[in-house]
């Protein structure tokens, strides 16, 4: 389960400062195995559920719950950022470095289309509010293009990629940048910018 929802948007992590002494993030430590995180650490980080379940949800659902009013774009996007802070670092998944840092905002105008939605005034935007993670080299206006290399920690784009800019055309949302093989030279999730990520069925495995 999720936290309920705080609406704070946390700040980006700092960058891995270098592989020399710092053995602890490349280990799938005994520590890390998904059952002694679950039961050590994540079940007391989220006493109550949220008031919707993302968990394997559709956009179907989602735009399911706009419709009726029991759901906002900004609730969703609040739910979303509970879980990455409960989760992601605590765990040793380290999946998700960079938050959008315009997120509430942009979810903000994203709720005054659903507003115009609701009103009949318009039709539902394909995909709208839908959370994107973006792999951390396709650029995303506001937040850097690194491409999993400390050398480019502040190469800020100046425009979206193609394909962002398409998706946010249609009223999705960028949530956060994720990590990368450093260059996408590997399928092992390792790089100077992040150290090492873990997939989220299985700590013990590489995200791939």
């Amino acid at each position: 389960t999720a936290c309920l929802s705080t609406g704070h948007v946390p700040a980006s992590p700092p960058p891995f400062t270098g592989f020399g002494g710092v053995a602890a993030p490349f280990r799938f430590a005994q520590e890390y195995t998904a059952e002694n995180v679950t039961v050590r650490e994540v079940s007391m980080l989220c006493p109550k559920p949220p008031s919707f379940s993302v968990v394997e949800t559709t956009i179907d659902l989602v735009h399911a719950a706009f419709m009726t009013g029991s759901l906002t774009c900004t609730d969703l996007v609040n739910i979303y950022v509970d879980r990455i802070n409960a989760y992601n670092k605590i765990t040793g998944l380290n999946c998700i470095q960079r938050m959008n840092p315009n997120l509430l905002a942009d979810a903000a105008v994203l709720d005054g289309v659903l507003e115009l939605v609701l009103s009949g005034n318009i039709t539902m935007p394909a995909l709208l509010c839908v959370p994107l993670l973006v792999k951390d080299n396709y650029n995303t206006m506001g937040m850097p293009t690194s491409n999993g290399a400390r050398a480019l920690a502040d190469a800020m784009p100046v425009r979206d990629a193609t394909m962002i800019k398409q998706l946010k055309d249609v009223g999705a949302i960028v949530l956060a940048k994720t990590t990368m093989s450093e260059w996408a030279f590997s399928i092992e999730s390792i790089g100077s910018m992040y150290g090492v990520s873990r997939n989220p069925y299985d700590l013990n495995r590489y995200s791939g």
